[in-house]
């Protein structure tokens, strides 16, 4: 029969966190307390230092030293501190895919913070738009009022920019 572990949080009247499986032993340890935030040992239900030390040794315990480093007080916020205060259960397997969703956040947030460059448009694709919009928009655009045009083309700029573009001088063949 295959083992699920689960941690278990009580109360009874102190806090008892165990390591509990549900095979046919039913065998209990007790999670092992690595001190870091409390020397009185783990609580739950709260974003205090014993949730921390509960949320870093449920993840050592889970899925080892180097991602419970990375990862538990992240877990202390989202999982430890909204647990029911009297009591709590909840697998390993929970533990280890609330990591692996963590990890791929992180992949995902450096892939796009390295890889996005602002997109660039230039003073040439400006004045293409310029032209298009005035053609659609702006059917008789009167003659004597040149400096519209240079007021039109600046706001179009400031709204590029605005959306995250770069605007360049030179055409981007030229790059």
């Amino acid at each position: 029969m295959n083992k699920t572990k689960l941690y278990r949080g009580r109360r009874s009247p102190d806090p008892l966190v165990l390591i509990y499986y549900s095979d046919e032993t039913h065998e209990t340890t007790n999670l092992k307390h690595i001190e870091r935030h409390s020397p009185d040992g783990f609580e739950w239900g709260y974003g205090g230092s014993g949730p921390a030390d509960l949320a870093l040794s449920v993840l050592t315990d889970a899925v080892g030293k180097e991602a419970a480093e990375r990862h538990y007080m992240k877990f202390k916020n989202e999982v430890i501190a909204h647990l029911p205060i009297l009591r709590f259960d909840f697998s390993e397997s929970f533990v280890i895919d609330w990591v692996k969703r963590e990890k791929k956040k992180e992949e995902n947030n450096y892939s796009r913070t390295v890889s996005q460059e602002k997109p660039k448009v230039t003073r040439e694709e400006i004045d293409a738009l310029f032209n298009k919009l005035v053609s659609q928009v702006f059917l008789d655009l009167p003659s004597h009022a040149p400096g519209l045009k240079y007021e039109v083309k600046d706001i179009i700029e400031d709204w590029l920019k605005s959306k995250g573009f770069e605007v360049v001088k030179q055409d981007k063949k030229e790059e």
